[in-house]
């Protein structure tokens, strides 16, 4: 008859099978006398237990796995969770208590282990080979599961070309020789059932030189989206020596991928550029067997790429607001805080209402509205996705509604792949928000009230953040009101902020001339910045730094463009 035992609290008694038992507490039966390594290579003396216990048998059954597979998976298991590092053979070696030679009939095991999802594979011999444990596999037995490697199969091959991309970047920033040859090796066995994995096959050729930078380019442009490649992206897959083969091979054209028209050059402003690549759009056709929807979203998402401005570029200014504009402000700030959004956002979904966070910012010209949304962008580390929504609108029937249909599709496209939900930044929505028109008798009239409709549409279905800026609001339609959560109004900054811009914009004033400066002119934030750019200019003019406060008037003055004194604008 079984001793019945308290395994939670006493790791270190015989292990028991019972119907409390987990994969977990038999792991760490197994594991409960080895110890993470301290230093460079510490040895110690206490090891996995490989003895024939019920632990060890109850894991086999469980996991369907031999004895040696239990003992590796179980080493790797403890050593990624214990170290945040990769398991190398000398780790194994000491964990086993073993001979390092011994563990080289172990190869099979580790490479089921490997095909079976547990383990992730880098190095490039059995020799240098490191691994480390799945989170998904980690995830799945602290559920008390075994794992299903099926559950990482993907669907499409813009999902492969995902799991690719984090691949080569992963492989790159661990600097692992052969890493990301497995792990693309691996990723294609795995989804064998999508035809993109035959078809990169076929279109390189089995030339190594064509395959991996036709894989690079078409990991990073269909599913990151980046606008083109270039000689350091092939640096992440290639050594030196190849990449200025293939950059030379390209830019003379006698790559195969350029005689076979799937590489081209990146054309910006009608101009080829050499040292850019993309692929044209017969190679995505062929890529992703002929599907034509999908091959034109991702030559519009790439060419809206250029809009993103990433959080890190954006320059750290202090912006300055008086009394309840600043508490709204701050509330803004929150919302956009990517814990307080993820809560609101799930929230959201339990009610089943929507979860997009549409915000109105306004106010007259240079108060702030732009500046605002890049400073709460770097400050909640989101990316940002810049609209101008003037140039929208398009001469040709049809084509404003293409226009702003394929801005919400890369949007969407953006929210998938970052970790962050990036801000959809739609500037200048003065001429789209207008008044719908009840009876429409001309065609412009008409296409009008369309483009109204479909951005209506857009910000009620709406996942993520939108946030826009216009400088009327009299004319704004109802309908568009109501789609905003927040509308906050940006006034031109009061006499104590004024003196907090200029002390800040122009830190060698004393406090008397900022008084003097906010007291004399009522000016917003972008006047004074406007003066401030003006003593910058004056200042490499006259070789000096100092400032010269009388000047400083005149350009205030010249700021208001007042009239009354006969000064006109341009030329008599």
């Amino acid at each position: 008859m079984r001793e019945t035992t308290d395994k939670t609290t006493s790791p270190t008694a015989q292990w028991v099978d019972n119907e409390q038992s987990t994969i977990l507490s038999a792991l760490v039966y197994l594991t409960r006398n080895m110890q993470a390594k301290e230093g460079f290579r510490q040895h110690r003396r206490m090891t996995l237990d490989m003895s024939d216990n019920e632990a060890l048998h109850f894991l086999m059954s469980r996991l369907n796995m031999t004895v040696s597979q239990v003992h590796l998976l179980a080493c790797v298991m403890f050593h990624t969770q214990s170290t945040g590092h990769s398991c190398d053979m000398d780790d194994l070696t000491d964990y086993m208590d073993s001979h390092p030679l011994e563990l080289f009939s172990r190869q099979d095991d580790l490479s089921m282990l490997v095909d079976a999802g547990y383990l992730n594979s880098k190095g490039d011999s059995s020799i240098t080979e490191e691994w480390i444990m799945r989170k998904e596999a980690m995830e799945a037995l602290s559920r008390n599961t075994p794992f299903d490697v099926n559950t990482l199969r993907v669907h499409s091959a813009i999902e492969l070309l995902v799991q690719c991309a984090s691949a080569i970047r992963e492989g790159r920033r661990h600097d692992m020789d052969g890493s990301i040859e497995r792990q693309i090796d691996w990723l294609f066995k795995l989804n064998s059932h999508l035809p993109i994995t035959t078809i990169l096959r076929h279109m390189a050729g089995e030339d190594e030189l064509s395959f991996k930078p036709l894989l690079l380019a078409a990991s990073l442009l269909g599913a990151e989206r980046a606008a083109s490649v270039d000689a350091g992206d092939f640096g992440m897959i290639l050594d030196g020596s190849d990449v200025n083969k293939v950059m030379h091979d390209l830019q003379n054209g006698t790559h195969p991928l350029v005689k076979a028209k799937i590489f081209e050059p990146f054309c910006s402003d009608g101009l080829a550029n050499a040292n850019q690549w993309v692929i044209s759009r017969k190679g995505w056709l062929e890529l992703l067997s002929q599907d034509i929807e999908e091959t034109n979203a991702i030559l519009d998402n790439a060419t809206l790429s250029n809009n993103l401005m990433s959080s890190d570029q954006i320059p750290e200014r202090k912006l300055y607001f008086s009394g309840k504009t600043q508490e709204e402000v701050n509330r803004l700030r929150q919302l956009l805080n990517d814990e307080q959004y993820r809560q609101i956002t799930e929230r959201l979904k339990e009610k089943n209402m929507p979860t997009g966070i549409n915000v109105l910012l306004y106010g007259l010209p240079g108060t702030g509205k732009t500046e605002l949304v890049q400073q709460l962008a770097r400050e909640t580390g989101r990316d940002i996705f810049v609209v101008d929504m003037s140039q929208i609108r398009d001469k040709f029937v049809g084509q404003s509604e293409q226009n702003l249909a394929q801005i919400f599709n890369a949007y969407r496209s953006f929210v998938a792949r970052m970790p962050k939900t990036p801000i959809l930044f739609c500037n200048e929505c003065d001429a789209i928000f207008g008044s719908r028109m009840e009876r429409t008798a001309h065609a412009v009239d008409k296409m009008e009230n369309t483009l109204q409709n479909i951005l209506l549409e857009q910000m009620e279905k709406l996942s993520g953040i939108m946030i826009c800026t216009t400088n009327l609001t009299s004319a704004l339609d109802k309908a568009f009101e109501r789609r905003f959560l927040l509308k906050l109004q940006l006034p031109k900054p009061n006499n104590e902020a004024r003196k907090q811009i200029w002390a800040t914009m122009l830190p060698n004033l004393t406090d008397e001339q900022t008084t003097v400066l906010a007291d004399r002119f009522d000016f917003s934030g972008g006047q004074i910045q406007n003066v401030t750019r003006k003593q910058i200019i004056n200042s490499i003019f006259m070789g000096n730094d100092d400032l010269d406060f009388n000047r400083i008037l005149d350009d205030c003055n010249a700021e208001t463009m007042d009239r009354t004194n006969g000064r006109q604008i341009g030329f008599n």
